[in-house]
């Protein structure tokens, strides 16, 4: 008589469900979670893998009901964990922000969301702000659609400039993102700039002849943050007989600025008296480096106080004001639909847009695979950037590739909801969760560390990187990229190409996961990548900062001309 098997146990259920998907027995693995008794409801894991059948099955809706269940209850048992009172966060607002901050500064950006969410649900003088945080939580977390519904309720609570362009940001990231941003910038533009717009703007405008031209850099600093890799050699290359340079910067005592360069603080100063400055200053080329990114101060640029206005660098999109000349761009980023998403006049900067520092501790490092005899995919870019059509992608890499790794490295990875939420949306791809790596923020020798353990970076689409990929270039990592449908969706195109690079640019996804297989089964011809990266990357037009300010200086002065031009043609003289 054949012995009744065992019935099996919760593990072995989970396991087994665990395996179909990775085979892509999507029956197998419903029939195995069937199984499981009602007991493990509350299970935050048995969540994560229920979402991940329903996913495979193509139950998108279901699937995400699901995990947003697992999340809060992987949530609610992290809170307990640290000593949180669950209840007392549904009650006391001022307590919920507290341990909401708490998670936030941790990057555990769950956490943050779900405490912030009781605060903003509670009416009292503490909604707005948590409501703010947790839309920022929501973002950081990569819950993009989620977040731009809470940046534009806040919004909605508090109509300010600022608020209004934390929602602005936050369109990047959604599904059409370039044609909604355009439709929000133009609607920004009409709320808090155009009305501030002289009828008949009037400039005392002279012709530069041997005069260097006076040009306005606009931002909150140019030294001590993200733009310091790309400012900082630009303004050192700067040719004093062609521009005069003045910053205007939040706090101008804590510039390091070149001792040539003139500079105006702008803390606290109401935007009319800024533009009064710049008229004062006899601006000729005012431009925006830092775009609706928060602590901006396009207001400014709303009242025209220089003839000729450019937002450049930092912004890629239209700031959508009517007085906003022109954007400066590269080659390789024309798109259908291009032209029509912009307020400003497109002016084409040439092979880059603007040039990059390497910090000085970066250096290359051989492939990892030569030792290993594995590839380690990685992304070091924001997980808002992360599109479901870009993790598919990565899930077939990861699947043609058994013995492969897919490090994600940026501050929210280090929290383990998020970690959970990443492997079931892999796990329904049939990507097992050993095959991901997770890190959070690193600094220093850890950061340096991070890329000497990475064979290849895959460039996220529709939203690639931009500082990312030129600090992968920095330490010799070679990047894949897609050439996307729209002119944002192609910015990482221009790095590739300014090396000399055209193999790591793909057509389509097909391509793309195409030649990531072809490079992680060719360990060879990925360590030769690695080995020539640095070299090309500093042989090209990102290096060349005398180059590259000489054309920007030219474009000045033809655009400066230009609007001479234009004011002769229509007065007779200079005004």
């Amino acid at each position: 008589m054949t012995a009744m098997a065992e019935p099996a146990g919760v593990e072995e259920l989970l396991s087994i469900a665990q395996g179909a998907l990775i085979a892509h027995d999507v029956r197998g693995a419903q029939a195995a979670l069937d199984q499981l008794p009602s007991s493990t409801d509350d299970d935050p894991l048995v969540g994560y893998i229920r979402a991940a059948a329903l996913f495979a099955a193509g139950d998108v809706e279901g699937a995400e009901a699901v995990l947003a269940r697992a999340r809060n209850l992987h949530v609610r048992r992290i809170v307990q964990a640290a000593g949180g009172d669950l209840d007392r966060l549904s009650t006391d607002p001022a307590y919920a922000v507290e341990v909401g901050r708490r998670f936030y500064n941790a990057k555990q950006m769950a956490p943050a969301a779900a405490a912030f969410a009781y605060a903003a649900a509670i009416h009292g003088p503490l909604m707005l702000t948590a409501l703010q945080l947790h839309a920022e939580a929501l973002h950081y977390e990569g819950r993009v659609d989620e977040a731009a519904t809470a940046f534009a309720a806040v919004f909605r609570l508090e109509p300010t400039p600022q608020r209004h362009s934390f929602f602005l940001y936050s369109l990047f990231f959604v599904a059409d993102g370039v044609r909604r941003h355009a439709e929000e910038a133009r609607n920004w533009a009409r709320l808090w700039a155009n009305d501030a717009l002289p009828p008949r703007p009037c400039f005392a405008l002279e012709p530069h002849g041997g005069r260097p031209l006076r040009v306005g850099y606009v931002a909150p600093s140019f030294t001590v943050n993200q733009t310091r890799q790309f400012m900082h050699p630009l303004l050192s290359a700067h040719d004093p007989k062609a521009v005069e340079i003045f910053l205007y910067v939040e706090a101008a005592e804590q510039e390091r600025a070149p001792p040539h360069i003139h500079l105006r603080s702008t803390r606290g100063v109401e935007p009319d008296e800024i533009a009064q400055q710049i008229r004062r200053d006899r601006i000729d080329i005012l431009v925006d480096v830092w775009g609706h990114a928060a602590r901006n101060i396009l207001q400014v640029f709303g009242r025209k106080p220089a003839p000729v206005q450019i937002s450049w660098l930092n912004y890629m999109q239209t700031t959508g004001l009517a007085a906003m000349d022109y954007v400066l761009h590269g080659d390789f980023m024309d798109a259908p639909g291009k032209v029509e998403a912009f307020n400003e006049a497109i002016c084409d900067l040439g092979p880059v847009t603007g040039l990059f520092q390497p910090d000085p501790q970066a250096m290359p490092s051989p492939s990892p695979a030569l030792a290993r005899g594995y590839v380690t995919f990685a992304s070091f870019n924001h997980p808002a950037k992360i599109s479901a059509a870009t993790l598919a992608a990565w899930a077939r890499i990861l699947k043609a590739c058994p013995t492969a790794r897919l490090k994600f490295k940026y501050a929210p990875f280090s929290d383990p909801v998020l970690q959970a939420q990443f492997q079931a949306r892999f796990l329904a791809h049939g990507v097992a969760p050993e095959h991901l790596q997770f890190e959070g923020h690193g600094q220093g020798a850890d950061y340096e560390r991070a890329f000497s353990e990475i064979d290849l970076a895959l460039d996220p689409s529709p939203c690639p990187g931009g500082t990312t990929t030129l600090e992968a270039f920095s330490r010799g990592v070679p990047v894949l990229t897609l050439d996307g449908q729209d002119f944002y969706a192609r910015i990482g195109v221009q790095p590739l190409m300014a090396i000399g690079l055209r193999e790591l640019i793909a057509h389509d996804w097909d391509d793309y996961v195409a030649r990531a297989v072809e490079l992680a089964q060719d360990i060879p011809r990925l360590a030769q990548l690695r080995a020539e990266i640095r070299a090309r990357f500093d042989a090209s037009p990102y290096q060349d900062a005398p180059g590259f300010a000489r054309r920007l200086e030219a474009t000045y002065r033809r655009l400066f001309e230009k609007r001479l031009i234009q004011r002769l043609d229509a007065t007779g003289k200079a005004a």
